[in-house]
């Protein structure tokens, strides 16, 4: 063992985040650690890298007391995090950002004077012993996230780490760039780099990891070889209670036609876009990452002036202007990024669900906190938010409730349509089956809902109607009547066939 934990404990107030947490990594190994929101996986490897201090327990690495109370502690015992949200400097080389201020300098009177050529060599042969095809001068800046996620890593290996740490790393990737991601952690898993590899998504940890440990509510449920794992199993153990990893949706009977959109042009990468969306229906945009996907969902709201094409809105045309012309029309939006374009971060889950009725618990423009209680009470026990209260810091939830927060925020204001974009990134097996669950139920109460997505099973389980999106343009659409071929979906995504035929949804 290169990496053991034993009885870690960790308590925040009254929380117990960790309950006596064992935990070991081989050498040389790839090992999945999984569980809810907040099940304490963020917790463990706070304590192991140096944020956090445990409040019991031993760490052990190389077979050896390790006491780890900062991040320096940890670094100096070889441990690299990659956090979900990376940390580099856009504007600097790959190389600069690889060094992390560690410059290498010239002699004598030049001993101050960064070597600029040692540097981006030294940058070079690590790039180039991962077998990437990115250049050392490059500027961070003008890098895909695919390939900002390899410097992330050629970072970690500029000091030869022994363990590294990766948390959600395939979050923003689409699957050719995560099969190369896998690809570039078994040649390190090779080169003897220990890897502990957090990701919600089960099929990743059976196509890379050795082994698996589980946590639930700060408890550890188990740890199994990913060869005797099985994907119901991991579901399991991690909600606690027998849950499918496949989730089928009920049929539900669409009306009339809520939203339309008639061959809207946004920008000279998104244009001849027509769609349309019922009340009662479940409507998926599927594509690989990068079709054009974002930048639709925010025309279709308005926040991208529309060059060309018409918006219809319960059969009358309409101009949506801004965002806030849409929440007039009862117009929902759930943005791909909750934290920067959709939560408010400073605020309570009160004031974050709240916000968008200011209308209906005001009076001449004082809020009445009754009404604002009871709103926001109704929706915390509609959407089943795990809080310890509505004052609660928006922050301090766990991903999962904070999508639903967002979710919660356009229903209590009566939104007849809701866009979600990416609506269960991040997000836990339980925490999505619930989101799943929450829309079908209010689709059933007549609410309309167009889903954009990057996961094929998500689409499959959830949709009534599916379009498929690339290059900019819906390329094909199927009616989802539970017997969809999954790879002629795919075959449409990334353009190995035409789909025709089946186009009957519109």
């Amino acid at each position: 063992m290169i990496l053991q934990t034993k009885g870690i404990c960790k308590s925040f107030g009254g929380t117990k985040a960790l309950k006596g947490i064992d935990f070991q990594l081989k050498r040389g190994e790839i090992h999945g650690l999984i569980g809810e929101n907040g099940a304490g996986k963020s917790t463990l490897i706070k304590i192991i890298s140096g944020s956090y201090v445990r409040d019991a327990g031993e760490i052990w690495v190389d077979g050896k007391a390790a006491d780890i109370r900062e991040p320096k502690d940890s670094l100096e015992l070889g441990i690299r995090v990659i956090s979900q949200e990376f940390n580099l400097m856009s504007d600097m080389s790959v190389a600069e950002n690889m060094c992390a201020g560690n410059y290498p300098c010239k002699g004598g009177l030049l001993r101050y004077v960064i070597d600029r050529k040692a540097l981006n060599a030294q940058a070079q042969k690590i790039l180039d012993d991962l077998g990437e095809q990115i250049q050392a001068e490059w500027l961070v800046k003008k890098l895909s996230v695919a390939q900002q996620q390899t410097v992330e890593i050629a970072k970690a290996l500029w000091e030869e780490p022994k363990i590294l740490i990766m948390d959600e790393p395939t979050a923003a990737l689409n699957d050719q760039e995560t099969k190369h991601l896998f690809d570039l952690l078994r040649r390190l898993k090779e080169r003897g780099v220990s890897i502990i590899f957090i990701t919600h998504r089960l099929q990743e940890q059976f196509e890379l990891t050795d082994r698996i440990t589980v946590l639930r509510d700060g408890n550890l449920i188990g740890t199994i070889d990913t060869n005797d794992a099985t994907v119901d199993g991991l579901a399991t153990m991690m909600v606690g209670k027998n849950i499918s990893a496949n989730y089928e949706k009920h049929q539900s009977g669409a009306g009339n036609v809520i939203y339309e959109a008639r061959d809207l042009w946004v920008n000279d990468q998104v244009k001849h876009i027509s769609l349309k969306v019922r009340s009662g229906e479940i409507v998926s945009i599927f594509g690989l990452l990068g079709q054009g996907q974002d930048a639709l969902s925010r025309a279709l709201i308005g926040d991208i002036r529309l060059r060309a094409g018409e918006i219809y809105i319960r059969g009358e045309k309409t101009v949506l202007r801004s965002p806030q012309d849409a929440v007039r029309h009862r117009i929902g939006f759930v943005s791909e990024d909750r934290k920067k374009a959709g939560l408010l971060l400073l605020q309570t889950l009160k004031r974050n669900i709240s916000v968008a009725s200011m209308k209906k618990i005001s009076k001449n423009g004082i809020i009445r906190p009754k009404a604002e209680n009871e709103l926001v009470d109704t929706w915390i026990q509609k959407l089943r938010i795990k809080c310890s209260s509505a004052n609660q810091p928006v922050s301090s939830l766990s991903g999962g409730n904070q999508q639903k927060a967002l979710i919660a925020r356009w229903l209590a204001n009566d939104s007849e349509f809701i866009i979600l974009n990416l609506p269960t990134r991040g997000v836990d097996i339980g925490a999505k089956y619930d989101i799943y669950q929450i829309l079908e139920d209010f689709c059933a109460a007549g609410v309309g809902v167009l889903i954009i997505s990057l996961e094929l099973p998500e689409v499959l389980g959830v949709s009534d109607r599916i379009y498929v999106m690339r290059d900019g343009r819906l390329v094909a659409e199927y009616q989802n009547d539970g017997n969809l071929d999954s790879d002629m979906i795919m075959a449409s995504a990334v353009g190995e066939v035409q789909a025709e035929g089946d186009q009957t949804g519109g």
